[in-house]
């Protein structure tokens, strides 16, 4: 049965994926033309609904591991019916973030996923959480939600860098033999693949067809943390928290970077704008298949430079002190590209 899983995921998707988008405008579920958007004409944003029912086929491919998922299975439900409440009639960012805390709680209370440990980080042994548990267990659901969210602004970008996520890990997961969690990685992938036939842009495929939407956001960001989480605490973790960071380093830096300078200028962090990195290289003058290439192209390079350092048994603080490093890297390139934008009169 674990050969049906890639196959059966891929084939699903792509039929619900037809299908849907016939009925798109029906459902209230198109994209309309905004300003801070790149299309020019509305598109269904049918992409996440069409994902999670080819990663349902687990439940055909792969039972047990399917039984195993169930909670995160039924969240997911819950989590992809509220983006497509979202898509078609639009919730304030206090409605979202209740929703990702009775994700996180529920994650916590009734599946006993908790981030229980940030590792040792700071030279003196593993940073135990103890009552932080539940907080830091609700920020890496919100973390996970809203970074997949913001990512979401040009085509093939937000899927693509979510698909090398999980890519990665599964790879790590297969080495380790860790089948329940190379299981769902493989229907997640596999329907991600199949959107992105879609939502990239392709010779054949000049621009996206079918948006993931909120509902794919909202879906995938939360299956992404629910692996990090699964896969880097207790004792079955195979991956470490601080290497998760340099995995998912791209989406976490652009996400701190636009809330910490939002927040400098008193304006709301989760409004929709203008400012996250790929908006930047926009107005720099690259085209979107340009910056989406260069964003994948270094989400991959950091995530080889943090697995590298992880195989040379370099520390988890040595780990955690260089993508602190990196980071403010990353925020200094960024300055002066705004910089030198707001002087060819861009306005971030």
């Amino acid at each position: 049965m674990l050969a049906l899983i890639a196959p059966l995921s891929f084939v699903i998707t792509i039929l619900a994926l037809l299908l849907l988008r016939t009925v798109a405008h029906r459902l209230m579920l198109m994209d309309p033309i905004k300003e801070h958007k790149q299309h020019h004409q509305e598109t269904a944003v049918v992409g996440g609904v069409a994902m999670f029912f080819g990663i349902a086929s687990l439940a055909i491919s792969a039972p047990q591991s399917f039984t195993n998922h169930l909670l995160i299975i039924n969240l997911t439900i819950l989590s992809l019916a509220t983006g497509v409440l979202d898509d078609a009639v639009g919730l304030n960012s206090l409605r979202r973030f209740a929703f990702q805390i009775l994700l996180g709680c529920t994650l916590f209370y009734i599946g006993d996923i908790r981030f229980l440990s940030l590792g040792d980080i700071v030279f003196t042994g593993p940073v135990v959480l103890g009552i932080f548990a539940l907080p830091f267990t609700i920020i890496a659901i919100s973390g996970g939600i809203n970074a997949t969210n913001m990512m979401d602004g040009l085509d093939g970008l937000a899927g693509g860098l979510v698909l090398i996520s999980f890519s990665i890990v599964g790879c790590l997961a297969y080495f380790a033999q860790a089948d329940e969690i190379l299981h769902l990685i493989l229907a997640i992938c596999s329907a991600l693949t199949a959107f992105l036939l879609f939502n990239y842009r392709f010779p054949w495929n000049k621009t996206a067809s079918v948006f993931m939407g909120d509902a794919g956001a909202y879906t995938l960001g939360l299956l992404l943390a629910y692996i990090f989480l699964i896969s880097s605490q207790g004792e079955q973790a195979i991956i470490t928290p601080v290497l998760a960071l340099w995995i998912m380093a791209i989406p976490l830096m652009d996400i701190a970077r636009v809330i910490w300078r939002r927040l400098r200028r008193g304006s709301n962090p989760t409004k929709a704008g203008r400012d996250h990195l790929h908006h930047l290289l926009l107005d720099a003058g690259l085209s979107t298949i340009k910056v989406v290439l260069i964003m994948h192209s270094l989400a991959i390079l950091i995530s080889i430079i943090g697995i590298g350092l992880y195989f040379c048994d370099q520390s988890e603080s040595i780990m955690y002190v260089s993508f602190l490093c990196l980071t403010s890297l990353y925020f200094w390139l960024t300055g002066r590209l705004v910089k030198h934008l707001n002087q060819q009169g861009f306005q971030h």
